[in-house]
Formats: structure tokens, C-alpha cells, sequence
């Protein structure tokens, strides 16, 4: 394991209070971002409409903020609880389903 990396992960735990969220938790959090990642993107092709006041540039905002919290949950899950690429893909997967099912319902 690259101990830099480590380091900046536990830092992040630190600042986002991850370390006192359960795997369960963290994986339900990955789920959410997924979640708006895929919301951003709908906005960012016109295909979903936007909050009131909310212009272009907060959508691509937005998606770089759920990209960037993605990978601390998935390197999280990776480094400090032992979980496997497969498993968090599942996770991710389940995540995406459920994001699309609210979609078709829009």
C-alpha cells in the first residue's frame, strides 16, 4: 500500500468524519454520490431540469465535488476496511439501479 496515499485518505477520514461511519454507511454514501454524478451529468445535458438559480457552472461544480467524494469512499473502502474492487462495484451497480429507477419516474 502506497503510504502516501494512506496518509491523505486518513486525512480526509479525519476532516469528513468518515472514521466513525460504518461500511455500511460508506456505502450507502458512494451510492448517493454516484447518484448525483448521474444527476449532474442528466443537467448537463439538458435532460433533467435545474434548482431554481442554479446555472451551468454549479452543475459542473457539483459533479466534480461528487467525483472527488466518490473516490475518498472508494479508496476508504479499498485501504482501511479490506474491501474488494468486485464488491464496491456491486455496491456502485446497486446504486446506479436505483438512480435510474427515480429517473424514469421524472
Amino acid at each position: 500500500m502506497n503510504e502516501e496515499i494512506y496518509k491523505k485518505i486518513t486525512i480526509a477520514n479525519k476532516a469528513d468524519k468518515r472514521k466513525h461511519m460504518t461500511i455500511s454507511d460508506k456505502l450507502v454514501k458512494l451510492s448517493e454520490e454516484v447518484g448525483e454524478i448521474g444527476a449532474a451529468h442528466l443537467k448537463e445535458r439538458l435532460l433533467k431540469p435545474m434548482a431554481p438559480g442554479e446555472t451551468m457552472n454549479d452543475v459542473r461544480n457539483n459533479k466534480k465535488e461528487e467525483y472527488a467524494d466518490a473516490l475518498i469512499v472508494i479508496f476508504d473502502l479499498i485501504l482501511c476496511d479490506d474491501y474488494t474492487f468486485e464488491e464496491i462495484m456491486e455496491e456502485i451497480h446497486k446504486g446506479i439501479q436505483k438512480w435510474h429507477t427515480k429517473v424514469q419516474k421524472i
